[in-house]
């Protein structure tokens, strides 16, 4: 709805928080009653855990909400920029239920409760702010309509028919703090419906299926909040807060060991599905002009390859990690979104006579920089490099990673074979032989490269839909890579491709069990 600013109030001569109706809705009249009741609520509410609201007021055509400051962050920032042991989850989610408990007191009932409505102060105070939607609790019941965060609502919220009342809130709470205590969400969907939907439908989660060591009492508290039937939750924030105090918790208290930034090369200690590592090679930053990106997105995906191929890791596809390119994304949001442990990230800059390449080994634990190492790199042995980046990284996770394929080692060719890669992604769904010509050229130059031979035969593969006349070509070139470079994926995985756009399914398995 609008900007927030820090500035001086002149009349009290103190730092305040500044909102700034977006102009767009300085006139429409649903918005300018939500600023005004922002300010007539959360006035009804004092309380040290409530952040105070100080004035409505206009400046010129614009309309100023002026509050509290509070130097720090919201709770949603806190989560996603560090794991928090369980003492303090309890402390802050003890700090919610009294400043919600004072609104209820107030007959104010908050609605959109949810991490980023509420504020940890470097001092440690915690704050329940915005109450841009509340409503005051009318006599003999509640309110009825569809408000608030999909994530976090109540049934009767989506539902829009059962009154609300303080129940309400208390359901938001406890989603709230089944995240503050597994690290995620407590409902996960495709669309807002159908967030909205899982609740309607589904019992509330048990964080301990996430959470195994979790105390008994704290887990038992998010399923009574969640319940569906407001019945069957708590009937208020003291109650809450009273099972929240008569839990007793472990010695350790830490809801993942966060290692220091150089732990990983010396002891690594991630979790893991199995006993593989997950990883995802995120596609490298071209830092020279726009011509050269065929060099990183050639390096990310030889790099992907290389570490595919390592015993104790699993490595993210390309074309998982390719949507990501072009996007700054912290690193523990990339480890929820890919379920990975630990993200590779890079950069690649062309230089006289070379390449400088940068690599990076990131935890998504907490975002420290595990790893790191800069290569100048001449023309003809940027592949080798690459080659000599997954090993360290392969040792840095200690995993076991065999010598991969080279490819070309021509300044000349190895640009023709990054060109080709580069093509053959670009064309994957039309209908075009420009991958398959500059294979040709990397194998006049190198004629026994199996890499090479294998481009080729993926490509033509490919464009055999389009051109049967090519199904041999890739037939030919996927037989000749194998009998190369026998442990070689790509060329295993060609030849199937081409035995399936020949009908012969039985005859595709073998080479892509390979």
């Amino acid at each position: 709805m609008g900007n927030v600013y820090k500035a001086r109030d002149r009349e009290l001569d103190e730092l305040v928080a500044m909102k700034v109706l977006l102009p767009e809705l300085a006139g429409n009249a649903g918005a300018l009653e939500r600023f005004r009741r922002e300010v007539k609520l959360a006035r009804r509410v004092t309380h040290p855990n409530v952040a105070r609201v100080f004035d409505l007021g206009e400046h010129g055509s614009e309309r100023i909400l002026t509050m509290e400051l509070v130097d720090g962050d919201s709770l949603g920032g806190v989560l996603h920029r560090e794991r928090l042991g369980l003492s303090r989850i309890v402390e802050i989610a003890r700090a919610i239920c009294a400043g919600v408990g004072a609104a209820h007191s107030a007959g104010v009932l908050h609605r959109d409760l949810k991490p980023d409505n509420v504020l940890v102060g470097k001092d440690g105070r915690v704050l329940v702010t915005d109450f841009g939607i509340a409503r005051a609790v009318a006599e003999g019941g509640g309110t009825v309509g569809f408000v608030g965060t999909p994530l976090y609502m109540a049934p009767e919220q989506v539902h829009e028919k059962s009154p609300l009342d303080q129940r309400t809130d208390i359901y938001s709470f406890g989603a709230m703090f089944y995240e503050m205590l597994v690290g995620e969400p407590a409902w996960h969907a495709e669309s807002v419906w159908g967030l909205a939907a899982a609740r309607l439908m589904n019992p509330p989660p048990d964080p301990r299926a996430k959470r195994p060591d979790l105390p008994t009492g704290l887990a038992e508290l998010v399923i009574h909040c969640m319940a569906r039937e407001p019945a069957d939750r708590p009937a208020s924030m003291s109650e809450v807060d009273r099972s929240l105090a008569a839990v007793a918790l472990p010695s350790t208290q830490s809801l993942t060991p966060i290692e220091p930034p150089d732990a990983l090369t010396a002891n690594p200690k991630l979790v893991t599905t199995g006993n593989d590592k997950r990883v995802a090679v995120l596609p490298f930053a071209n830092l020279g002009s726009a011509d050269q990106a065929y060099v990183a997105d050639g390096l990310t995906e030889d790099l992907i390859d290389a570490l595919s191929i390592a015993r104790g890791l699993r490595v993210r596809s390309r074309g998982t990690v390719m949507s990501l390119k072009g996007q700054t994304l912290d690193a523990r949001s990339i480890g929820r979104e890919l379920d990975v442990n630990v993200v590779v990230e890079g950069s690649v800059r062309k230089s006289a006579g070379g390449y400088r390449v940068t690599a990076r080994l990131v935890s998504v634990v907490d975002g420290f920089q595990l790893w790191a190492r800069r290569f100048d790199v001449p023309e003809a042995e940027i592949l080798a490099q690459n080659d000599v980046i997954a090993h360290a990284i392969a040792e840095a996770l200690t995993a076991d990673l065999e010598t991969p394929m080279r490819g070309p080692s021509d300044a000349r060719a190895i640009e023709l074979y990054l060109r080709a890669r580069q093509a053959y992604h670009e064309s994957f769904s039309v209908s075009s032989e420009a991958p398959l010509q500059l294979y040709d050229q990397v194998l006049l130059a190198t004629p026994d490269d199996p890499r090479a031979l294998a481009g080729r035969a993926m490509a033509g593969a490919h464009q055999a839909f389009w051109n049967p006349a090519l199904r041999k070509i890739a037939y030919d070139s996927a037989h000749r890579a194998i009998s190369l470079a026998p442990t070689l994926p790509d060329a295993h995985v060609s030849l199937g491709v081409v035995k399936v756009l020949d009908l012969d399914l039985l005859g595709a398995v073998a080479p892509l069990k390979t």
